[in-house]
């Protein structure tokens, strides 16, 4: 007797008392499709519906009362949405300086402290002034150092990376 032939031969022990009685000849299968069927999972049925209700509800809900926008807008240095608050309306892209004054980036947060909103993302690696909203933490009037950057979904995204000074 062959491997396959010892399994199959297991599994008619192991089910055999399912298998007694069975027959393809009962009233039920004599089309051979199953027409007398019921729902077996009603109440799960009304749950499901009622969770499918609750988040529609929510999702309604929080698109009629919130700012679908902010929750792709980008912020600055003062946590004001770049384009939608009313100070930076007229400027909605976001630039980060690498400003930090006396202090160095050890974390993303002081990263994220040099961003201002900006009108239009800088072409050219120079040093000077930008049409800028100072924040608390940037003053847009200094000369600073700015970089070549791309436009990339409303951030000013550094062209070559190896511009940046290693010190920032």
């Amino acid at each position: 007797m062959s491997r396959s032939e010892k399994k199959l031969q297991h599994k008619l022990k192991r089910h055999a008392g399912a298998i007694e009685g069975f027959s393809l000849n009962q009233e039920k299968y004599a089309a051979g499709i199953v027409t007398k069927r019921r729902p077996t999972d009603v109440f799960f049925c009304f749950i499901f519906v009622g969770y499918i209700l609750a988040l529609l509800g929510i999702a309604g809900y929080s698109v009629y009362t919130g700012d679908p926008k902010k929750l792709v807008a980008h912020q600055d240095g003062n946590r004001r949405f770049c384009g939608i608050d009313e100070d930076v309306k007229d400027y909605p892209k976001v630039y980060w300086t690498f400003d930090y004054g006396k202090s160095s980036a050890t974390n993303l947060e002081e990263m994220f402290k040099t961003a201002v909103c900006v009108k239009e993302c800088p072409k050219e690696t120079t040093s000077g002034e930008m049409d800028c909203v100072k924040t608390k933490f940037t003053t847009c009037e200094d000369k600073m150092n700015l970089f070549a950057t791309n436009d990339v979904l409303g951030m000013c995204i550094v062209k070559k990376p190896s511009d940046v000074p290693k010190s920032l």
